[in-house]
């Protein structure tokens, strides 16, 4: 590390100190036992006093997912840590008494924190982080995650093309709402992977109550639905979708530029099979839209040019260039999706029962906006744009110094120890540190370096399978 990096990040710890002792910085965590209890009243649950009550649980669940381990025993080993630390009698380091507490642990308090989190954190969001200053963008999209072989869960969440039972992991299609520039989960649903009512629209269909007027919703050409961006418009969100033309009827009513135009997008002839005859009825014979031509000037897209979909019709406030930069945002969606997945390590869930995995879920997505928060923080303190802001770095950094930003620092517990500003300062600094690159032009080619280990693909359950015999008894059979 040179001179000049070093007198950088200790310039970005000093800077820290001086923010933190001139205000409170935003985004600050909203996992105290105080939130816990109230919502816990509000919600009518009463408990009674346990080794582990339901704040204590959390935190051991937050920690857990934040470990990168998963187990059990680390989470109690974690909770016994933190109360030598406070004087208090630690539990006995078996995990039966923490996975009955998770089992009690109420799925409504986990969702009331996740949508009180939001709300707070939103409301806390710079003017001038908006779009355009002006406009929340809220990006949609969807992914899958596999569980444990279970009957309880293959019964719930059947695998997908299994050939013969017991030869995949069942399988969770997930759809979810991230905001911009924060990456905030708003909320999400989830489903089997296959059957009526499972299928990606029809979870985001579900989802639709969570936009607001003047929002923004930017998606994939998947999205590109005239049953959906009508109901969107007429509750007054603006729709930023890709053109899907084998699904639009238009017809164009001016030219705003040669790569803009005003269009009228005219109601298809026959309802969806998932519509009914009276929500059909209800749709408006047409609606004015705008298609924008993107012309890509990166190497390494797979296309050169596309067109976006948009109700922003004003051309002079909604330039095309803007709108253009914004569609290019949306591959963020994707980014948040890996976060969770890959540097999170959820794309393989733990929990065996279809009740633990929902609460899994909510917990995994409470401790990805934790982190994303104090990444918010760190972008706030130190004025660093959080794209620049690597979430992987970030999570890191908390598990060797320690989660407690995201967990248990702020416990209104009168043993627990008062915030360091000297440790917050150089936490913050440290997530700052090093910086992501802006690489518009990157090419990478769609092949692997390594492959896969030449296995043969399981054809029968694991007990039953037994494949030298089978090798034998296809050799004998060839001699």
């Amino acid at each position: 590390m040179g001179k000049g990096t070093v007198s950088r990040f200790r310039c970005h710890v000093e800077l820290a100190k001086k923010r933190i002792a001139e205000r409170p910085l935003l985004f600050e965590s909203f996992f105290s036992e105080e939130m816990i209890r109230d919502v816990l009243t509000r919600g009518g649950v009463v408990f009674r006093k346990r080794v582990y009550p339901p704040w204590i649980t959390l935190w051991a669940f937050l920690g857990q997912v934040l470990s990168g381990d998963g187990a059990c025993q680390q989470a109690v080993h974690a909770v016994c840590a933190w109360c030598l630390e406070r004087g208090e009698t630690p539990p006995v380091p078996d995990t039966g008494h923490y996975c009955e507490a998770r089992r009690r642990l109420p799925l409504e308090l986990l969702s009331t924190l996740l949508a009180e989190m939001f709300e707070r954190a939103q409301a806390e969001v710079p003017q001038n982080w908006k779009w355009l200053g002006k406009h929340l963008v809220k990006v949609v999209d969807g992914t899958t995650f596999t569980l444990p072989d279970s009957s309880a869960n293959r019964a719930a969440y059947p695998p997908d093309g299994e050939a013969a039972p017991g030869v995949r992991y069942p399988l969770v299609r997930l759809v979810s709402i991230f905001t911009l520039p924060l990456g905030l989960v708003q909320d999400f649903r989830y489903g089997a992977y296959q059957g009526k009512g499972t299928g990606e629209i029809s979870l985001f269909r579900q989802l639709m109550d969570a936009f607001q007027p003047d929002e923004v919703l930017l998606a994939d050409k998947y999205y590109c639905s005239y049953r959906d961006v009508c109901t969107l418009f007429q509750r007054g969100v603006h729709v930023v979708v890709k053109h899907y033309a084998a699904r639009t009827t238009l017809k164009t009513v001016r030219r705003l530029s040669k790569t803009d135009r005003v269009v009228r997008w005219h109601c298809p002839k026959f309802a969806h099979q998932k519509m009914s005859r009276e929500e059909f009825q209800k749709l408006p014979e047409s609606l004015l839209v705008r298609i924008v031509t993107v012309r890509v000037a990166y190497r390494g897209f797979r296309t050169q040019k596309f067109e976006v979909l948009t109700t922003l019709l004003d051309g002079e406030v909604y330039t095309s260039d803007a709108l253009a930069d914004l569609y290019f945002q949306r591959w963020r969606a994707e980014l948040f999706l890996d976060d969770i997945k890959t540097a999170m390590g959820l794309d393989c869930l733990r929990c065996r029962s279809p009740q633990m995995v929902a609460k899994e879920l909510l917990v995994g997505l409470l401790a990805y906006n934790g982190i994303r928060l104090q990444m918010a923080q760190a972008a706030e303190a130190l004025d660093v744009p959080m794209t620049e802001i690597s979430f992987t770095t970030t999570l890191r950094v908390l598990r060797q110094i320690g989660s407690e930003p995201l967990t248990h620092a702020d416990s209104c517990n009168s043993a627990a120890r008062a915030p360091d500003p000297n440790r917050r300062s150089y936490l913050l600094a440290m997530i700052t540190h090093p910086r992501v690159g802006h690489r518009p032009g990157r090419s990478e080619p769609r092949a692997v370096k390594k492959k896969a280990k030449p296995y043969p693909s399981l054809k029968s359950p694991r007990p039953s399978f037994q494949p030298l015999k089978q090798h034998r008894t296809q050799s004998n059979r060839s001699h």
